[in-house]
């Protein structure tokens, strides 16, 4: 009984004393291998790791994650000025980790936890402008990986401010706490949480957002840069003030999205509402549209997501016009596999009325396999039906506004009147287009 008791407690020995260390570095690699997914996700951004420390019970590691984008970077040359910015501009996330099993280093900071798991880390992030100036940026990430590789994350940001003291200008924020979660191998993600209202004000204007609920769960499929899942996002208004081009405000905007893969065919489905939007010139605009796919080819979608990344990294005009070719035949290539898509929802709600649409397009499966685009080809597969329903006084506004427009004028002459509404009906089938019963010849491109 003694030798079993002292074999136990020298594999509990091992298991508190040594294990840390060991745990601490399959943990590092475990974080290596989740950021190489996070940059085949995002593939405008490079991460870097510049440093990485491991102790017995705590270790340490920093990150440099490099925009490359220019659009992002551009962004916030706008908003922190321009010229602040020298070369490679990129977020720094510095991490202290708490290696288990059980990690009694993490009790005493925020976070901790003796629950079982590879580590656990906490982390802040400061922007480097690239110049050798940082700011550092508010709130912390709480991580930690499980012993399934599972990696659970929480964003938390506490209110605070900050003063741009070129542009006399103030951000105000109230915070945010989002959690995520990324499975091993780095093939679902997930996050939801809150971002908590935030404002922004200068002598040329005033912007104030109201809080903003995200919820997503993403699935990686086999075909690279094509995911799969659903998307929640709900926001309750947005403030745009004292500007020189006037105000510009939005109530309730919702948007709502799911897809799934079958059998190599992508198909999902979307809502997008706004309860009101004023703005110069208009006022009262509500909007409500939904939208389905079907039969997507993923090996199109993820050719054209191959072309538009490196479209994306030519930012000569002249090298993206050579990827037209390219653009076309993955599109080619998207009706022969029967893509199918469907406005069954298009609801505007304006102060003379209510505009009222669908729209159905879908192509005929076929199995050809040439790449080559074919405007003939594309033409003679497709079939779509519209729908679309203006009320009579917004036509009298905008007959008033073109007057003497003679195409105008020859638009018009396809609308049937119902009551108060006007209403279009079009169809194209094997070629021919009929509007309101009425045939149209369209010439056949060679």
């Amino acid at each position: 009984m003694k030798r079993v008791i002292l074999i136990v407690g020298a594999l509990l020995a091992v298991a508190l004393v040594v294990g840390p260390l060991v745990i601490g570095n399959v943990g590092r690699d475990n974080i290596e291998k989740q950021l190489a997914y996070v940059t085949d996700a995002n593939p405008a951004i490079t991460v870097v790791t510049e440093s990485h420390e491991a102790g017995w019970f705590t270790g340490s590691s920093k990150h440099r994650i490099v925009l490359t984008d220019a659009g992002a970077v551009a962004g916030l040359e706008a908003l922190l000025g321009d010229g602040r910015f020298g070369d490679q501009p990129a977020l720094v996330v510095s991490s202290r980790l708490d290696n288990g099993p059980v990690a009694f280093s993490s009790l005493g900071r925020e976070g901790g936890s003796l629950a079982p798991a590879l580590n656990r880390s906490i982390s802040t992030i400061e922007l480097d402008l690239g110049n050798g100036e940082t700011i550092a940026l508010p709130g912390r990430v709480l991580s930690s990986v499980g012993f399934d590789g599972t990696n659970r994350g929480q964003v938390l940001v506490e209110s605070g401010s900050y003063e741009f003291p070129d542009d006399n200008a103030t951000m105000n924020w109230d915070g945010a706490d989002i959690s995520t979660e990324m499975s091993s191998g780095g093939r679902r993600i997930a996050a939801g949480g809150m971002i908590k209202p935030f404002s922004l004000s200068s002598p040329d204007g005033s912007v104030s957002v109201s809080a903003i609920e995200i919820e997503t769960e993403q699935n990686k499929t086999r075909y690279d840069g094509i995911w799969v899942g659903n998307l929640a996002y709900a926001m309750e208004s947005i403030e745009i003030g004292n500007t020189p081009a006037g105000n510009l405000s939005m109530q309730g905007l919702n948007v709502k999205a799911n897809s799934d893969i079958d059998d190599n065919y992508i198909s999902g489905s979307g809502k997008f509402s706004i309860a009101d939007i004023d703005g110069p010139g208009f006022a009262d605009i509500a909007v409500d549209m939904s939208v389905n796919i079907k039969d997507w080819d993923a090996a199109s979608l993820q050719e054209l997501t191959r072309i538009m990344r490196e479209m994306q990294d030519a930012a000569d005009p002249a090298a993206q016009q050579q990827y037209l070719p390219e653009v076309l035949a993955s599109v080619q290539q998207l009706a022969n596999g029967g893509a199918q898509m469907t406005f069954d929802k298009i609801h505007v709600a304006i102060p003379q009325g209510e505009v009222n649409g669908t729209i159905d397009l879908r192509f005929d499966k076929s199995s050809d396999a040439a790449q080559e685009f074919s405007p003939a080809a594309l033409l003679q597969a497709l079939h779509g039906d519209l729908l679309l329903e203006v009320p009579e006084e917004l036509l009298n506004d905008a007959m008033a506004a073109q007057e003497g427009n003679p195409m105008f004028g020859m638009a018009l002459a396809y609308l049937e009147k119902d009551g108060d509404i006007y209403r279009l009906k079009a169809s194209y089938e094997n070629g021919l287009l009929s509007v309101n019963g009425m045939p149209l010849p369209v010439p056949m491109p060679q």
